[in-house]
């Protein structure tokens, strides 16, 4: 996309992408916020950019990778709560609107914010289309670098 050449590196987890990052070993890593937000706070590593399409609120100063000059560059995580396929629309319902209600609460926000984490209330319908899209998404991505599905 940018055309910048780079190794990439598996690794198994987020503390290893930053002990590596800290001691010097890789010179830049792409990384969830919270497993690195104190290091961001404690200014042991710069973050350059971000992926998603908006600036992150709770790092209000860090521009998006496509505000950096990569247009249209979008690549998050996200979490979802899933239940058992026979779950009763009704309870779906109640887990929904309980876990909406938690998520407009001040001090959940905060939180949230606090470790990187932008919350989003949806409902189910939203984010069954939030997997179709990304599925979509990422398998367009895959086949076109001609990544080997595994």
């Amino acid at each position: 996309m940018s055309g910048l050449e780079l190794t990439v590196i598996p690794f198994k987890s987020s503390a290893e992408v930053l002990s590596n990052m800290l001691s010097g070993e890789i010179q830049l890593g792409f990384e969830n916020f919270t497993p690195i937000m104190g290091n961001i706070k404690s200014n042991s590593i710069k973050v350059i950019a971000i992926g998603s399409s908006k600036r992150f609120i709770g790092l209000p100063l860090i521009p998006t990778i496509a505000e950096s000059g990569l247009p249209n560059y979008e690549a998050t995580s996200w979490n979802g709560i899933s239940v058992p396929i026979k779950t009763p629309l009704s309870v779906i319902q109640r887990l929904n609107k309980s876990i909406g209600l938690a998520l407009e609460t001040p001090s959940v926000k905060t939180k949230m914010l606090e470790l990187g984490v932008t919350p989003r209330p949806s409902t189910p319908e939203e984010m069954q289309e939030w997997i179709t899209t990304d599925i979509k998404k990422w398998g367009l991505i895959i086949d076109n670098a001609k990544i080997e599905k595994q």
